[in-house]
């Protein structure tokens, strides 16, 4: 539960972004590479952000690095929604990818701890694919939400599954220290 339900609200709302983040980028009439830029941004911010967010874990363990995580991922998302420039969207792209190293960096390490050595292989496999069940349902639910309800919709929607996800990992995960 505090890992997996997250996991998959998170994913999910990974892949709600996937259809709408680019189109709405091409409203602010900037070319395909600087939409493509938007969309790269969360990946941009992991990766530059991976070796900080390990030391951080070290130092403040596991809840407080996973909920930090969770909440930069919620809020930059959330944040999306009332956008008016394609800078902003970049910047918070990249909020939420930070956000992104520290929630993964976090719950890998919760299932380390938590989960019987001889279970571990399993319950990283059942993670890894309720992670891609959320972001291969996202895009066409996105899709879907985009079309209905317009494009910052998905945003919004997104925004409020890493809330909840914030939620969950802020009321069951157990704070302890990574040595």
């Amino acid at each position: 539960m505090p890992v997996y339900v997250p996991t998959m609200l998170l994913g999910l709302a990974e892949g709600l972004l996937l259809p709408t983040l680019p189109a709405f980028a091409l409203t602010f009439d900037v070319s395909f590479a600087v939409a493509s830029l938007v969309l790269a941004a969360s990946g941009i911010g992991t990766l530059v952000a991976d070796l900080p967010a390990g030391m951080l874990l070290g130092r403040m363990g596991l809840k407080p690095t996973m909920v930090l995580g969770a909440a930069l991922v919620g809020f930059a998302t959330l944040a999306l929604t009332f956008a008016t420039g394609v800078n902003q969207l970049i910047g918070l792209r990249l909020l939420a990818g930070v956000g992104t190293a520290m929630w993964g960096l976090s719950r890998h390490a919760f299932i380390t701890e938590s989960i019987d050595p001889r279970q571990r292989g399993q319950a990283i496999s059942v993670f890894g694919g309720i992670n891609r069940i959320g972001v291969f349902g996202g895009p066409a639910i996105g899709g879907i939400i985009g079309d209905q309800f317009g494009l910052s919709a998905s945003f919004f929607i997104a925004g409020v599954l890493g809330l909840i996800a914030l939620a969950i990992s802020f009321i069951f995960v157990k704070d302890t220290r990574v040595v």
